[in-house]
């Protein structure tokens, strides 16, 4: 899979215990040197530098093409995954690609998208962007809360007659309006009343309010990766359940007693929106019935039903059948 990419505008995060200048991939040790999106990720392997890379040709693959790889004396020879990783890369230099994505790389019991460029002279420092009008405008507005409430309500309604003042209603309404909800200065905390009630109608919580029966309702996040459809629960009468899922397929449940309480816990989750049909958007990837058959046999392994070798040997089966049989369940 080809992608032309900005990853030029992501943070990317490298982690050594080494102690060097500059990147030489003679001394990577697949080839090329890995830059992850988690800090977290980076920081189990040394020190953490920051860097962006600019690439223009990237081929992207899976955590699942690594596992397919495996063959059952892979297994027995204690072959991993990520043994494979450089037969890809040798596999996209032939093809012409400049790097190579792994998404949901899977390692020391995390799982982040990777990024392994192959000329190190599209490696680059990290350095913070200038800040946006967006950010220009919350600054201004945070620096004027922190003088006064006065000075506050004179950039307010300066900004209602300027071309950013959409933005600056909405930063107001997001972040300060609960801080001058309260103040002195009556014409500031009626602003705020007003803008708080209208952020409310505009939110998930509020648009859920509205309907009167949630079952089946769809909702996802703001970049529409993560979706949730609302049920009553099946196994405890009485509750209801919101029900996780995304391009990989169904990643977990929420129960409470109260639809009400889901609605406030889907926002914990980070769902903003109602998305209708986006269950179905999922479901259409390739990826979808086969991360269900992962997350089945993930359980299996974690109960000690199947070992690791068991759980490589089944995951390599899954391109013959997506687990529509039973015989990707062993028995314990």
């Amino acid at each position: 899979m080809s992608t032309k990419n900005k990853v030029n505008e992501i943070k990317l995060y490298h982690g050594t215990q080494r102690v060097f200048t500059t990147f030489d991939n003679k001394e990577a040790l697949d080839g090329a040197h890995y830059f992850t999106v988690s800090r977290e990720h980076a920081e189990y392997f040394g020190s953490v530098s920051e860097h962006t890379l600019s690439l223009k040709n990237t081929m992207t693959i899976d955590m699942m093409a690594l596992y397919d790889r495996v063959t059952d004396d892979d297994v027995d020879n204690d072959i991993l995954p990520r043994d494979y990783i450089s037969t890809f890369i040798e596999e996209a230099k032939l093809k012409g690609y400049d790097s190579l994505h792994i998404t949901n790389f899977e390692d020391i019991q995390l799982s982040a998208d990777i990024y392994l460029p192959f000329n190190t002279a599209n490696i680059h420092p990290y350095a913070e962007p200038s800040l946006s009008t967006k950010e220009t405008v919350e600054k201004s507005l945070y620096d004027a809360l922190s003088e006064s409430d006065d000075t506050l309500l004179s950039l307010l309604l300066e900004f209602k007659r300027g071309e950013n003042r959409l933005i600056a209603r909405d930063i107001f309404a997001q972040d300060l309006a609960h801080f001058t909800v309260d103040s002195e200065n009556e014409k500031l905390a009626t602003i705020s009343k007003r803008e708080i009630v209208r952020l409310e109608k505009r939110s998930l919580p509020g648009q859920l309010k509205k309907i009167v029966d949630l079952t089946g309702v769809q909702i996802s996040n703001p970049n529409g990766t993560q979706g949730g459809f609302f049920l009553p629960d099946a196994s405890e009468v009485g509750k209801y359940r919101l029900t996780l899922f995304n391009k990989d397929g169904f990643t977990g449940h929420v129960t409470r007693d109260t639809y009400s309480e889901l609605i406030t816990s889907s926002t914990e989750y980070g769902f903003s929106k109602i998305e209708p049909g986006i269950l179905e958007k999922m479901s259409s990837f390739e990826s979808f019935s086969k991360g269900n058959v992962v997350a089945s046999m993930i359980g299996r392994l974690n109960e000690g039903t199947i070992d690791y070798k068991k759980f490589l040997q089944l995951v390599k089966r899954i391109d013959d059948d997506h687990g529509a049989d039973d015989h990707f369940y062993p028995q314990p």
